[in-house]
């Protein structure tokens, strides 16, 4: 089960929910996120930062390209609003970022490449974006 979807429903046992802030058997929200950039960029103060991804939430078959390239947009915005003008970043693709799931074989170019190429644009390298867009990495 997935927490926090609401054709889910409540646990059975209350004290399985999440609170405000989420729960470690959760997607993180929002408010949690925009809370710790904050902590991150105000008191951690890195020097770089390396971007993981898997940003779409984990009930992702649920989900519609357009749906897909929302969370994406949102979060990348996040960390633009937050972060650019402090330190380096450094994004990667998570397995759970392209349109087909956890199995991208990139023998044909998934959509979600170039969308987030396109995200990350202030991040990368021109030459970077497009091998991103075209191959799903780049150096």
């Amino acid at each position: 089960m997935i927490c926090c979807r609401e054709k889910f429903g409540p646990p059975e046992d209350p004290s399985e929910a999440a609170g405000e802030w989420g729960s470690y058997l959760c997607d993180l929200p929002l408010k949690t996120f925009e809370s710790a950039a904050a902590f991150i960029r105000d008191t951690v103060k890195p020097d770089a930062m390396i971007w993981t991804g898997d940003i779409v939430p984990h009930d992702q078959y649920n989900l519609d390209e357009t749906e897909a390239e929302l969370y994406q947009s949102t979060v990348s915005k996040l960390f633009h609003d937050y972060f650019y003008e402090e330190f380096p970043i450094f994004p990667i693709m998570g397995n759970h970022d392209f349109q087909n799931l956890n199995s991208e074989d990139f023998l044909e170019i998934d959509p979600m490449l170039s969308f987030d190429a396109e995200q990350w644009k202030d991040y990368l390298e021109p030459e970077a974006a497009e091998m991103l867009a075209t191959r799903g990495f780049w150096i």
